[in-house]
C-alpha cells in the first residue's frame, strides 16, 4: 500500500510542476514535507522524472524489506518543543508542523493511548493515516541499509541543491555538511530517518509571498494559513479536488494571476487560433455572459 500511495502522490505532484513550467510559473522558494522532498528535487531540477518516482518506490520497499515493526502517527495540537520533553518512552515528535501543531510516532498502542489522554485534557489530538509505519522515528531505522543501497545505486552522482530548496530534513547547522547539500541518497536516508522540520523551514521565508501548495488535496493549507504572515496568501494546486476535470487547475491558475503573478495563459490552449476565421464561423459573444455570484479580491499596486 505504501509504495502505491507514494508513487500516486509523486506522479501527480511531477505533473503540477511540469505544467507551472509550461505556463511559465517558477518558484522563488521550494521547500516540501516529508515525502513531499522527492517533488523538491525534482522542481530544483535535481531529479530526473524516472529518479523522482524512482525514490518513493525505493522508500517504500525499504519499509517492506527491513521488516520494520507496526507503527502509528498522530496530530498533536501542541508545539514540538512542550511535546519533546513530555512524551513517554517509545514515542517520538515526528514532525514540527506549525507553532501550534506536531505530529508524533510510536507504536499503535502507545500513539491510541496518547491521543485518548489528549482529547481527554482538551488538547487536539487525531491519529492520521500512515499505512501502519511510524515515519520519521527510530522505528523506521530498519529500512535505513536497504534504503542506502538502492538510493546510492540510482544516484551515483547526485547533484548539489540550489539556494532555491529550503530543507526540511536537516537542522540549519547542519546544512553545511556534504549530505545536506546534495539531494543524495543520504539526504533521503536522513529525510525518512528524520524529524521534518517543517516550521523551521516555513520560518526561512521572510515577507510576503504567494505559497502554492502542490497536493491532490489542501492538506498542509490550515498549518500554512496559522503560519505565514497575515499578508500572504496560502493556496493549493489543484484548487479543489471535488472539481472535475481541468477546472480546479484552471481556478488555481486565475488565482495566481488575481494574486499578481503571470501565467502564460496562451500556452494552456492545445493549438494557437487561426486568424482570420472562416466567415461562416459562428459567433460564440452571445453566448458569454459575466459571472457576478463569486467576489474576488484584486492585486493593486500600493503607492
Amino acid at each position: 500500500m505504501s509504495k502505491i500511495i507514494f508513487g500516486i502522490l509523486i506522479l501527480q505532484q511531477i505533473a503540477l510542476v511540469d505544467f507551472l513550467r509550461s505556463i511559465n510559473i517558477v518558484p522563488d522558494k521550494i521547500i516540501g514535507h516529508s515525502v513531499g522532498e522527492i517533488s523538491c528535487a525534482y522542481a530544483d531540477k535535481c531529479f530526473s522524472q524516472e529518479e523522482a518516482i524512482q525514490c518513493a518506490y525505493w522508500r517504500a520497499i525499504a519499509l517492506q524489506e527491513g521488516a520494520c515493526v507496526k507503527g502509528a502517527m498522530a496530530s498533536i495540537g501542541l508545539p514540538a518543543s512542550q511535546l519533546e520533553n513530555s512524551l513517554p518512552s517509545g514515542t517520538y515528535v515526528a514532525c514540527h508542523n506549525a507553532p501550534d501543531n506536531s505530529t508524533i510516532s510510536g507504536s499503535p498502542e502507545q500513539i491510541s493511548t496518547l491521543v485518548e489522554e489528549f482529547k481527554a485534557s482538551g488538547t487536539f489530538a487525531k491519529i492520521i493515516n500512515s499505512s501502519g509505519y511510524a515515519f520519521h522515528s527510530p522505528l523506521i531505522h530498519c529500512a535505513s541499509n536497504f534504503l542506502l543501497e538502492k538510493l546510492r545505486n540510482l544516484l551515483p552522482e547526485p547533484k548539489e541543491r540550489s539556494g532555491k530548496w529550503i530543507s526540511t530534513a536537516f537542522r540549519q547547522d547542519e546544512l553545511v555538511t556534504r549530505d545536506a547539500k546534495l539531494a543524495s541518497a543520504e539526504y533521503f536516508v536522513h529525510n525518512l530517518m528524520s524529524p521534518v522540520l517543517f516550521q523551521e523551514g516555513l520560518a526561512e521565508l521572510k515577507g510576503n509571498f504567494v505559497f502554492l501548495e502542490i497536493a491532490p488535496k489542501p492538506i498542509l493549507q490550515p498549518l500554512l494559513r496559522r503560519s505565514i504572515s497575515p499578508s500572504s496568501v496560502a493556496m493549493t494546486l489543484p484548487d479543489d479536488d471535488k472539481e472535475v476535470g481541468g477546472a480546479a487547475i484552471h481556478k488555481s491558475v486565475g488565482k495566481l494571476f488575481l494574486n499578481g503573478l503571470l501565467p502564460s495563459f496562451s500556452n494552456l490552449c492545445q493549438a494557437a487560433a487561426k486568424l482570420p476565421v472562416e466567415v461562416e464561423t459562428p459567433s460564440l459573444s452571445s453566448l458569454i455572459q459575466w459571472d457576478h455570484t463569486t467576489s474576488w479580491n484584486v492585486q493593486t499596486e500600493v503607492r
